[in-house]
Parts: C-alpha cells; structure tokens; sequence
C-alpha cells in the first residue's frame, strides 16, 4: 500500500474503521506514488457524531475529584482519542501536502501514526469499558485550528511534536498518577504506555527541528519565533513539568529552563506591564530629565515587581530577561508566570507577535511613557483607548500641590469627623519663597517648631526638605529658589509627630465608579523613604492598646479606619474621575500624635499624598493575597549594602538553609522568599517574610542578616 493511500483514508475516512487502518509495519508501505501536494480541506472527514464542527453545547474536562465517577472517567478517555484522533488526521494531512518531504521524515511519521493508532484503541477500549460510546459528548478543533494551516513540514514539527506532543509528556504522566490514586490500574498503565511512545514522537520532531532551524540560532528563541499567534511556549507545558521526559526526548537543558519558566497568554490578549517609577520626575522635568544612576539602578533591580499585579496571561516589559534561577523559584511557589519581554526603554516599545492587547498598564503615565508606549496603541481594542494615555490636561494630578487641595476640600465638607486633621495641620500651596517662609512662620505661631517643605514633584520622600523655627540651613535656601524655578510651587504643612503610615489602595473605573482594593499599614525610614509592608490582614497589629482602641473607637467601631479611608478614597476618586483619569490609584495616610491645649492625642490624616499610578501599596496586596490568614508577613525592599559582607547571595544562602518558603497548596504559611530578581540586583533587593506573628518576623530578619525591624510603638 502506498503512504499516500494510508493517508488519504485516514484523513477523508468517515469511519473509525478508516482511521484505524491497519497497514502492519511501516516498511510494508511504499512510498513511489506520492503525487502532487493537496490543498487544506476545512476540516477532516469524521463519523457523523464525531464532527469537529459538533454545535452540541460542550462538556468540561473533568477535574480529579469526578474520577471515582466511571461516567467520568469515560469523558476523560474521550478528550483523549479526540487528540489522538486529530493528531493522527493532522499527520496524515502533512503526509499529503509535503509530497516532496525526506523519505525518513515522511516515514519517521508513518512509525507516529501507527502507534497514535494504537493509542486511539486503547482509549476507544477504556471508554468502552467505563459505558461511553464514541460520539457521546461533543469533540472540539482546537488542534486542527492550530495546525492545519502549517505551510512547511517544520510547522508541523513546531506545533505538533514539539508543543502538544511535548505538553502530553506531562498530561500523561499526570493523568497516569492520577488514575493510579483511585485505583484504576488499567487505565493507568495504558497512559504510561502513551507517555513513552511520546517521548519517542517529541524526538522525533526535536531531531528534524535542530535539521531545519536557522543554524546559530538558540533552539528555545527559534522555537518560539516559529510558534503562530495564539500558540505560545505555554502550550508546550502540562499540569506537571517532567525535566527528565524532555532530556529523553533530546531537548538539551538551556531549552529544557528556559520553558519550564516560560510564562505567556494562552490566547486572552494580554495585559502590557512596564515598570516605570520615574513617571513624576519626568512630568515635572520634561521627557528629557534623565534620573541619577541610582534611581536607574534602583528601578532596573525592582522592575520584574508587576509580576505580582498580573495575570499570567500578560506581558512584562523588562530591560533585562529575568534569570531562570529566580522564575523556576517564583514557580515553585506556585506563581503562574507571566511573560517577560526584554526591551530597550530608550526605543518605542514593539510586540508584533501579540497583534490583539487587552490594555496598557505602565507603572503610572508621563510623557515618556506615552511616547514608548505608542505603537502599541493600534493593539488595543479602541483606538485611541478611552483612558489609560497621558493627558497634558490631568499634569496637575500627579502633583503633591493637588494631594493638599483635594484634603483641603475634604476638609471643608460637612461629614469631616473631629479626629481627622484640623485645618492648621493641612498643607498649603505657595509659588514663592517669602510666602514659604511666611507660612513657616505662622505654623510657628501655632507651636509647630519644624516644618516641611515638599516639591509637587518627588517620590519617596525625595524633593523635600524639613526646615526647624523657620531658619533655613546651608544649602536649603538654593534648593528652595531651584525648586520653585523648576516646578512653579512648594507644598508646605507642619511637620506631625507621626505614630503610623498606612495606605488604601483603589481603581478609579471608567463610568466614575471607585472599586476599593484594601488598605495596607507600610513603614518609612527617618527621611519618609519607603521600606516596606506589613501583610497581615490586621493594619493595627503591634500600635498598643492605645491605638489599637482609637482605632476601634473604645471598640464601636471596628471598621473606622477602614471606613475613613473608603471615604477619602471615593472623595478623591470623584475628583480624579471629573479630570477624565481612570485607573490604578493609591491614597497614602497618617496617623499622628497632635497636641492641644487639653494635651496630645491621636489624629488621622487621611490624605497625605494621592498617586494616581501603582504603588507599592497594590503590590503589597496582592502578596497578601498568597498568604495563609492567620499569617503575619512583611514584604520590604532592602539596600543591598545594609546585607552584610555577603551580599545578595548571602541573604539567598540563609533563607535556603534557616527560612525557605513554606506553603500549602493555596497559600504562603512561613519562611521567606525573594520577590524581586536576586541575580540582577545591584543596589536593592525585595523579599516576603512570613511568620505567626509580628515579632517573630522580625526575629526572622534577624536570622537572615537584614536590618532590624519595628513594628510597634
């Protein structure tokens, strides 16, 4: 018989009978008559209840806790032939549209198909036996949508040997256990049998792939150019990973990580993440302003933090790919790795193989970011987006000076409670230095010694200076006058006796609507510079009973802090809505000690600064989210050189032999894990702390050579 015949009635056969054809050994074929190449048809012929067009509304896959079911085992059994089924109907499409293919491709592929047959048989027999008739439940096309439209014989070997193929190395291997577990040992040793006849297909593929592939070219990148939209490395992956099975099959190791760690849409248009934290520098310095090379460094240690806001569906623009070491141990502690993109953040941004992008979410907008992020803009479903984009119109937003009129306005309505801030306590906005030191003055008169002078611009607590009895020091006075030159204005509010920091985070939604997220409490050093989070579900732990009851209001009202920062949240979020911004946005407060003629006492400031952007706040979150409930946790950024003589790699030893992190199958429990790439820090490293409680914690810190840290009063 010829190989042509064989394939031509197992692709156009309208039986099971047709696709099973028995044709003894693949040497007992000929291959002289192999005609002329053939056109795609639509679809492969089938038995009528088998149709890949099959209207019948679907029937989900099973999960795990459905196989003590027969009925649904039977199902299993047949998703399982369907593949096989359009695994071999593909295979016998490419004997028939590459005639001219090398005689040992050709018949390499004939040996596929013979044992795809009977893998067919067997799962027809276990469906048999567990009371499913073929046709039972409707079959889907996805593999022949993904591969009928192969042009050269490579693209049957990227596609199919080496992405769905190369997936079923896990899907057996898994489905074997799992069927083993309930004591289905026949159906078991059936897939054991699938899971090594794979490992002889996926080499079979990776053998002609090294054959045809650009020479030089590393395999993985080669691989993945090769992959059509919406196929990714992804699909080349299971419900496990079996390293071993790949290095049987020939894949060589770089390959082996690098798509083990591989994260990708599996087709959803994704989200674009880029961390860009000099967003407000270049708003108040023009798209020219180039940040100090400790600020690049800085944001080049942590951009791989929106892994943490993203889905796994999403792209991440990164200057540099994130080492395997670090996302094979994100991976291990069970995140569904996005994409990492490397690009160069001095050229426009391009991401030609995802035509379709659901949205842009740069860490916060300025011009720059606008303008890198442009040719994007055509990916997206509306064109131009209805919000996301820079507007020269909302520039105000991004500035402190809007923060203290947006808390000034508050401040004035009618439900402002008593033990929020009293108007002498709000900042004021002045355009020159005599008002400045006016102002400094007068809070003087009202027994605030030290005052605060803040740029409209800055982060971190970066462009401000504290000045004391209204005296400037050396030094203070240029940078007023340069301040004021550059950025028109100054933000000047007494200096509070500050207890802690908290922060609530929110999406301003495009109808004007407010989505609350939560609140976080996060700690500062003495120059109001970031350092970190504190995870536990409880904002208050670790304040004192003092705080701890005027928080509560003597217990009345166990939700008041959380209700007071809803409450600016929605204030603030109506205005930033009315200024046409939607998006991510994070409201920094303070509680603080105030003093008055009755004596100190507590006082909430529930508007210190807006930052229409991500936070750190929102990161925070979500890493709270992947930790146990009753788990106390901090999540911190940490100089590198505060680490010791060690370094990075000495925080990576200790948390590997005193503190890995510990986890059950939902969530975080204890121990400690690197959030941002270790291997690429060069001046600050992140990482999550996990103990059960908030002393504990900080004896963890201790144990692991990072500064000391307090939590309460």
């Amino acid at each position: 018989m010829e190989i042509r015949a064989f394939a031509e009635q197992i692709l156009f056969g309208t039986s099971l009978q047709d696709k099973l054809l028995e044709v003894g050994r693949v040497t007992d074929l000929s291959d002289v008559d192999r005609g002329g190449g053939i056109k795609t048809p639509g679809e492969p012929g089938r038995p009528a209840m088998m149709g890949i067009d099959d209207t019948r509304s679907r029937v989900s896959f099973p999960s795990l806790s459905e196989l003590e079911d027969p009925t649904r085992r039977g199902h299993v059994m047949h998703f399982f032939a369907n593949h096989e089924l359009l695994a071999l109907e593909l295979m016998a499409l490419a004997l028939l549209k590459f005639p001219e293919a090398p005689d040992s491709f050709r018949r390499g592929l004939v040996g596929t198909m013979l044992e795809e047959q009977e893998h067919l048989r067997l799962y027809l027999a276990q469906m048999k036996r567990d009371g499913v008739e073929p046709g039972q439940i409707p079959v889907n096309r996805y593999f022949w949508d993904c591969i009928a439209s192969m042009q050269t014989p490579i693209d049957l070997v990227v596609r199919m040997s080496m992405t769905f193929e190369q997936a079923n190395l896990d899907y057996a291997a898994f489905y074997a256990r799992a069927f083993e577990t309930i004591g289905d040992q026949q159906t078991a040793e059936v897939l054991k049998l699938v899971f090594h006849d794979e490992i002889k297909h996926v080499r079979h593929g990776v053998g002609w792939f090294e054959r045809w592939r650009q020479p030089g070219e590393d395999l993985f990148d080669a691989y993945c150019r090769l992959l059509p939209s919406p196929l990714t490395a992804r699909r080349a992956r299971g419900k496990i990973f079996d390293a071993q099975a790949r290095r049987r099959a020939g894949l060589p190791q770089s390959y082996i990580d690098k798509l083990e760690v591989f994260g990708a849409s599996r087709g959803r248009p994704p989200v674009v993440h880029w961390f860009e934290p000099h967003c407000e520098a270049q708003i108040a310095h023009g798209a020219a302003h180039t940040p100090k090379a400790d600020l690049r460094a800085l944001a080049q240690d942590l951009e791989t933090l929106p892994l943490w806001l993203a889905s796994p569906d999403d792209v991440i623009l990164t200057r540099r790919a994130p080492s395997p070491d670090f996302l094979r141990a994100l991976s291990n502690a069970g995140v569904e790795l996005p994409q990492f993109v490397a690009h160069d953040p001095q050229k426009p941004a391009r991401l030609d193989e995802h035509p379709h992008l659901s949205a842009l979410a740069p860490w916060g907008w300025s011009p720059l970011v606008e303008k890198h992020l442009s040719p994007l803009v055509s990916q997206l479903p509306q064109k131009p987006p209805i919000w996301g984009q820079w507007s020269e119109a909302r520039r105000s937003l991004y500035a402190k000076t809007w923060s203290v009129v947006a808390l000034r306005q508050l401040c004035q309505s009618h439900d402002w409670p008593s033990w929020w801030s009293q108007p002498d306590e709000v900042g004021v906005v002045v355009h020159t230095q005599e008002d400045a030191l006016e102002r400094a003055k007068a809070l003087g008169q009202l027994g605030f010694t030290r005052v605060a002078f803040k740029a409209p611009w800055g982060a971190s607590g970066r462009q401000m200076i504290r000045v004391d009895d209204a005296m400037l020091a050396p030094g203070q006075e240029g940078w007023l006058r340069r301040t004021l030159e550059r950025q028109g204005a100054l933000v000047v509010e007494p200096w509070l006796d500050k207890v802690a920091d908290f922060s609530a985070q929110f999406h301003v939604l495009g109808n004007r609507d407010v989505s609350f997220k939560g609140i976080t409490r996060f700690l500062t050093d003495v120059r109001g510079q970031y350092q970190g989070t504190i995870l536990g579900r409880n904002v208050v732990l670790g304040l004192g009973t003092e705080v701890h009851r005027w928080l509560t209001d003597d217990g009345r009202s166990k939700q008041r802090l959380q209700k007071a920062l809803k409450q600016a949240a929605r204030a603030v979020g109506l205005e930033l809505a009315k200024a046409g911004y939607a998006g991510p946005v994070g409201i920094d407060a303070m509680l603080y000690r105030a003093q008055t003629p009755q004596g100190p006492c507590l006082r909430l400031k529930p508007i210190v600064e807006v930052n229409p952007r991500h936070t750190m706040g929102q990161v925070a979150l979500a890493l709270r989210g992947r930790c146990a409930p009753r788990t106390a946790g901090f999540w911190g950024i940490w100089p590198v050189r505060a680490l010791g003589p060690d370094g990075v790699k000495g925080l990576m030893d200790a948390i590997q032999h005193h503190a890995p992190l510990q986890r059950t199958k939902a969530a975080w429990t204890q121990g400690a894990m690197l959030t941002s790439d270790p291997h690429n820090a060069s001046r600050v490293v992140s990482a999550v702390l996990l103990a059960p409680n908030l002393p504990a914690c900080a004896q963890l810190a201790q144990r692991l050579g990072l500064p000391s840290l307090t939590f309460a009063l």
